[in-house]
Formats: C-alpha cells, sequence, structure tokens
C-alpha cells in the first residue's frame, strides 16, 4: 500500500523509473506468497518459499535487466538465481531495513532491559544467517539511510561500491510549506504504538514532563484504535493527553504537525523514519534516537539526539526546548532547511544512474 512505508517507497520509485522511460512490473506478496489463508502466520518462511518459482515463472515468460528485490525475505530465491544464471540479470536487494540489523538492534535492545521478547512468537527463529544470504548474494544493495549502508559494509555484504544510500525522499507536497514557529505547548509522537518505537521511554519521561510542566500538551497520532491512554498513563493526565488512532489524510496529518512543537520519535530501530522528516518539513523542532535518518543529524542544530534509550534521557532532552524557547525555534528552522533536499526526483535519478553503471559492469565481465 502506498499510504504504508515501505509502499510508499516502492510505488514511487516506480512511477518515476516509468516516467523515464523504463519498463517496470511489480509484484507483491499476494502475488507469490504460499497457502494465503494462514496469513499471519509464518509469513516470511512462505514468502520465501513462494516467492522462488514465481520468479522462476516470470522471468521464462518476459525478458528483464534488472531483479528488485525488496526484504529478505528474497535470500532463496536471489542465491537460486546467482547461482545458476550469475550474469542473466543484474540481481538488487532494495532494502526499506536490513533484516539481520533489526534483529541485532532489538536483541541489544532486549539484553539493556529496553524491550523484550525481540524476536516475537516462541515459534520464530532468528532467521539473520538467512536473511544475510539476500545481501551477500545479490550484486548490489540499496538502503535508505547511511546507516543501513555502514551495517552493510561492516558485515562485508558487499564492497563499498556496491553498497548506496538514497534517502527516502518526502512526498512533494511536504516541500515548501509555510511554517510559523509560533507554537502551542504540543508535544506530538507519531507511530505504532509498539516496543520497536520506544513507548516505554515515552510512557515513563512523559508522564514526568507533564506533570511537572502542565501547560504542555501529549498529542498521540496514529497509535491505533485499540489504543487507551488509561493503560499507559495515570488518571491526573488524562486531559492532557490527545489520542488520534488513525490519520489517512496526508493534508490533515500535515495540519496535525503544524500544531506541535516539540515532535518525540525515541525509536529502538528506524530504517529511515519518514515521520521525523515529515515533522521538520512541518516545523517541528525533534527529538529523536541515533537510529535512521536521525544518525546522520547534527546534534542540537537539527535535533536533538538522544544518546540512549534509558529514562531520563527522553524527559531530558524534552525539557531543554521547553524551558528554552529560542533553541526550540534554532532547532525547528535548522531542521525545516535540512529536510528541504528530500525530495523524488534527483532520488530516481540516482537510482536510475546506479543500475544501469551496475548493469553495465555485470555486461562487461567486470562486476563479481
Amino acid at each position: 500500500m502506498e499510504s504504508q512505508g515501505s509502499g510508499y517507497v516502492i510505488v514511487n520509485y516506480c512511477r518515476g523509473l516509468r516516467s523515464l522511460g523504463h519498463e517496470v512490473d511489480v509484484f507483491a506478496p499476494d502475488d507469490y506468497e504460499l497457502w494465503q489463508q494462514w496469513r499471519g502466520r509464518a509469513n516470511s518462511y512462505r514468502q520465501a518459499l513462494g516467492m522462488l518459482p514465481f520468479t522462476l515463472g516470470q522471468v521464462s515468460k518476459k525478458a528483464y535487466d534488472v531483479l528488485e528485490f525488496y526484504g529478505g525475505e528474497a535470500w532463496l530465491t536471489i542465491r537460486v538465481l546467482r547461482q545458476l544464471f550469475p550474469k542473466r540479470w543484474l540481481l538488487v536487494a532494495h532494502s526499506n531495513g536490513i533484516e539481520p540489523f533489526v534483529i541485532s538492534t532489538m536483541a541489544q535492545a532486549a539484553r539493556a532491559g529496553i524491550i523484550t521478547d525481540p524476536l516475537g512468537k516462541w515459534y520464530q527463529f532468528n532467521q539473520s544467517s538467512l536473511f544475510a544470504l539476500a545481501f551477500r548474494q545479490a550484486h548490489g544493495i540499496v538502503t535508505v539511510s547511511d546507516r543501513e549502508r555502514d551495517y552493510a559494509l561492516h558485515q562485508g555484504y558487499q564492497d563499498s561500491a556496491h553498497v548506496v544510500a538514497i534517502n527516502n525522499p518526502l512526498p512533494n507536497d511536504y516541500h515548501q510549506i509555510p511554517i510559523t514557529l509560533d507554537r502551542p505547548p504540543v508535544i506530538g509522537y507519531c507511530g505504532s504504538w509498539i516496543p520497536r518505537k520506544g513507548i516505554h521511554l515515552i510512557q515513563q519521561d512523559m508522564t514526568r514532563l507533564l506533570q511537572e510542566y502542565p501547560q504542555w500538551h501529549l498529542m498521540l497520532i496514529g497509535v491505533g484504535q485499540s489504543f487507551q491512554k488509561q493503560a499507559y498513563f495515570p488518571a491526573s493526565l488524562h486531559p492532557s493527553i490527545t489520542v488520534i488512532p488513525q490519520v489517512d489524510d496526508r493534508a490533515e496529518l500535515c495540519r496535525l504537525y503544524q500544531s506541535i512543537a516539540i515532535l518525540i520519535a525515541p525509536s529502538v530501530y528506524e530504517s529511515f523514519g519518514l515521520t521525523i522528516a515529515e515533522a521538520m518539513a512541518c516545523g517541528c523542532a525533534v527529538v529523536t534516537s541515533n537510529t535512521g535518518f536521525g544518525s546522520v543529524l547534527q546534534p542540537g542544530h537539527e535535533a536533538m539526539i538522544l544518546g540512549d534509550l534509558q529514562s531520563p534521557a527522553l524527559y531530558n532532552a524534552v525539557k531543554t526546548l521547553v524551558v528554552n524557547d529560542a533553541l526550540r525555534r534554532t532547532i525547528a528552522q535548522a531542521g525545516y532547511q535540512r529536510v528541504q533536499g528530500l525530495r523524488w526526483e534527483p532520488a530516481i535519478r540516482c537510482l536510475e544512474q546506479t543500475y544501469c553503471h551496475w548493469l553495465e559492469e555485470l555486461r562487461s565481465g567486470r562486476m563479481r
């Protein structure tokens, strides 16, 4: 779905490449996932097993130059194609989150007591070694952030010439939005209410901050219909907390961002974190963790970057902006300027040029 993070990225790259004259076919799990009546159970296994015969069927019917795969579930397909047809197609792992990196990051957070049960259900095995094959066996990797690229290089998945980071662009209507830095005293959060998003820290530190600064308000956006603030915050704070379970309209989301002074995003892991860039484009001062897009922002200038995800880190960072309005304004303005370069046209051109270069290497025999 285009409204979702990875779907938004995939759909817009496909549109962009088609606009440049390339023919692009797109296939989703609905096209290849086995035993879809079991959806919600063993998805990665059923997708990995179904992708191979589906891909073999497609390439037997049509001539392709590039086979681009999203997700570590492509490990089996990429491995088989690379072994059987090493030079026939350019095989690319285009990642919206390198799964072994996600798993290792979540495991570290679990050991630190920040989250629990990083793998999920008891029957879910750590597939890092399998997922890694998707990145090792591909001819090249495209990531959505420099942090992801650094991980791929550190793991030795590819050499530096064959791992490219292209930051996720903002929607076109998020550029050059007229903003005012005079904001009501509202702290915002936008995202799913799940442990990976750092909700433990929001619960602890925002409770303390709202108690100490009762003029401030907390707005929770996109947390889902099942979210109940009564389960996470004391009754005395409920009047200071607004819950907006879901926002489907982009213009409405932009309006909400513009009503927020400080946007918090204390995620344990993000591949990029589009919410951060969107909020910055709407004039919010952002407090975020050192992950995804947050890892390349200038601390104390473009955003407040959390040194760790243990209380009172979030409280201290937000309090700094609450008591220092001049700093909040400076960070909001610098963040606004920072994200103006996140545009689709240069991103699509970069992807096109990368693939053309890699394809020429492959065909000339210069690619490993």
